[in-house]
This record gives C-alpha cells, structure tokens and sequence, in this order.
C-alpha cells in the first residue's frame, strides 16, 4: 500500500517518461491520487481512492514540454475520491482536462472502473486531442461523496466547447442519478458537455442515470447499444479477470 502524506499536493508524480506503475494501492493523498505528465507511461492493475482530487489524472503541466502524450491507464479502479474544499468540483476518477494545443495526444484508458466519487467518472474537460476510452465502467457517481459543486457524470467528454472527437468502445455508465449536490448536479451516464465535434460510442450502454437533470446519453450517438442491468453494488464487488479485464457486464 503506497498512503501519500496529507501534507503534500498530491500522491504519486510521474512527470518524466516511459515508466510502468504497476500494482500499487494510492490512497489519502491531499490531491489527485496518481498524476501522469510524462510521455509513454504505463498506469497498470492500480487501485486508487479516498484522494482529495482526481483519481488518476492525466496532465500537460506547465514547464513539461510535449507532456500528457501516448500513456495508458489500463485495468485501474479509482473511487471515493472527494474534495471537500472546492466542494466536490474537481475529485474524479480519471481525467485528462484542460491541456495546451500542443500536448496531449494519444491517450488510453482501457478496462478502468470508477464509482461513488464526488465529481464526475471519467473527465476530459478541455482536454484538445482525442483520448481513446474502451472497455470502462462508470458508476454510481457521487452517492456519498457529493458535495454543492458536484456534477456526478458518468463520462464527461469534454467542455468550454473545445472541439475534441473522442473515442469511445464497451463502456457502461449506471446508477449515476443519486448525488445528493447543490444546483451543479447534471448525472449524465454520457455527455459531449458543449464539446462540438462528433462522437459516438460503439457497444455501449447506460441504465439507471434518468432523472431531471440528466440521464444517459447527452450529444453523444450509440452504435450497437448493449443493455444490462448490474447494479452499483455488483460492480463494485466484481471480480476482473485472470489479465485484469473488468468481466462481461451483461453477467452480473
């Protein structure tokens, strides 16, 4: 177990290149639980929660040139990551936000799991190049951790109308309409968030997200929808595979 000190910013830094992270529990760290500024690194079979900000964050950071490129976040959990100073607004699962237009490019998240955190699942607000999502689950958003300036998305594809074409295959988002917030709360299972290019998702499904500020897909095509019906609770608890793949959703 790897507990980062309340007294820094964050937990684990991985700002030069070509490193693998692989196996480690992140947990109580002040800020986000990993941050990824580097270039070709691998995050593996981490298990990252309880931070006070984003899960694991993909990052351009100022003095990094060429930062936030080709990295993969693969086979990864990120929950119960709140922060209770900026009132829920910034603790997601994953994200990769707000980047130069010079950085970024080539990102993956494949078979990541998130759930009960106080902002949103997945958050790529900003964010100007295309991030691939594949084979990720996003649940339960903000059930315990909300706070007033929560959203409790899903899949936040992106925001401030920065036209980015993400790209999303087999990914679920569920349960994500129980955020007990202020006037932010939105609870979409999928949403553009005023991003404007063209996006859809192939062999997807959303269930469980409707309710008057959101529901399950917002901007956002679906190609091939799957349906399901697991609940937060059975996510939460499935066991990955023997290569740490998250399982057949429509199974449990």
């Amino acid at each position: 177990t790897l507990a980062a000190d309340q007294t820094n910013h964050g937990g684990v830094d991985l700002s030069a290149d070509y490193y693998v992270f692989k196996g480690f529990e992140v947990k109580n760290a002040n800020g986000w639980g990993i941050s990824v500024q580097g270039q070709h690194i691998v995050v593996q079979d981490c298990d990252v929660h309880n931070n006070g900000d984003c899960g694991i964050s993909i990052r351009a950071g100022s003095g990094y040139a060429n930062s936030g490129m080709n990295n993969t976040i693969l086979n990864c959990d990120s929950h119960q990551n709140a922060d209770t100073p900026c009132n829920g607004a910034n603790a997601d699962g994953f994200c990769a936000k707000e980047n130069s237009a010079t950085a970024g490019s080539g990102n993956i998240f494949d078979g990541c799991r998130s759930w009960d955190n106080a902002d949103d699942g997945f958050d790529f607000y900003g964010w100007t190049s295309p991030v691939t999502v594949k084979n990720s689950w996003a649940f339960n958003m903000g059930a315990t951790t909300a706070g007033s300036g929560s959203n409790g998305n899903g899949f936040k594809m992106g925001g401030n109308k920065v036209s980015a074409a993400h790209v999303m295959s087999n990914d679920f988002g569920f349960d994500n309409n129980q955020n007990k917030g202020g006037s932010h709360i939105s609870d979409w299972a999928f949403t553009n968030n005023s991003n404007p290019a063209a996006m859809s998702c192939d062999k997807c499904g959303a269930w469980n997200n409707t309710n008057s500020n959101g529901g399950d897909f917002q901007g956002i095509t679906v190609q091939n929808r799957v349906t399901a019906s697991a609940t937060s609770a059975k996510a939460a608890a499935a066991k990955r595979n023997a290569d740490g793949s998250l399982p057949d959703i429509t199974t449990l």
